[in-house]
């Protein structure tokens, strides 16, 4: 296998190929596949190159994933991740007040990057790690975390395509655990899951 890729057209696309790439002339079969959704086509583009390491992508061998110049670093857990994102997310248009921001980034930063995303994996965000991160005292890490989880469900994303997604398909603050549990979307998670 040569080359994996997503577009919009596959025959524009094939045609740039023609005029960009060393490799055009060594194509002997084209086979095209349809998604109903762009976080469809771009799991499976993910998984087509992980699991056939076609010659000639750079993408998700060396993902096409950017680390989106934060980096947390929880000392009361010793936890230290990355905020990782697809080049596409960052590009896309949202606005996420600070208390989601900081949800959002603490939960991409937590991802276990070596599971299979399904929408039944839950990211579990407990306030002490969230306060100790984030360098909040109790009081506002529990208000911070009960009022912008309430409102992640309402929170969209505008991709450059046009494409609209929901950031999360579920969030709640269980007050009695002094944690969150969040999930999200299958159109989200392409642009943060890698294997």
């Amino acid at each position: 296998m040569l080359y994996v890729g997503i577009s919009l057209s596959a025959v524009h696309r094939l045609g740039q190929h023609k005029d960009n790439a060393h490799w055009y002339s060594s194509i002997s079969r084209v086979d095209i596949e349809q998604f109903k959704t762009r976080g469809e086509a771009l799991l499976a583009e993910k998984e087509a190159i992980q699991q056939e390491f076609p010659l000639h992508n750079i993408k998700h061998q060396s993902p096409l994933f950017s680390i989106d110049n934060e980096l947390l670093s929880i000392v009361g857990g010793g936890i230290v991740g990355m905020i990782v994102k697809s080049d596409d997310l960052i590009e896309a248009r949202y606005s996420l007040n600070l208390n989601q921001t900081r949800i959002i980034n603490f939960a991409i930063s937590i991802i276990d990057r070596k599971k299979y995303f399904t929408p039944d994996n839950l990211i579990t965000i407990g306030v002490k790690d969230y306060m100790d991160c984030y360098k909040m005292d109790k009081t506002s890490s529990y208000q911070a975390m009960r009022v912008g989880v309430k409102s992640l469900c309402d929170c969209k994303i505008v991709f450059q395509n046009g494409d609209i997604a929901k950031w999360v398909s579920m969030a709640e603050y269980i007050k009695n655990e002094a944690r969150a549990i969040l999930s999200f979307t299958s159109e989200i998670a392409p642009h943060l899951y890698w294997r």
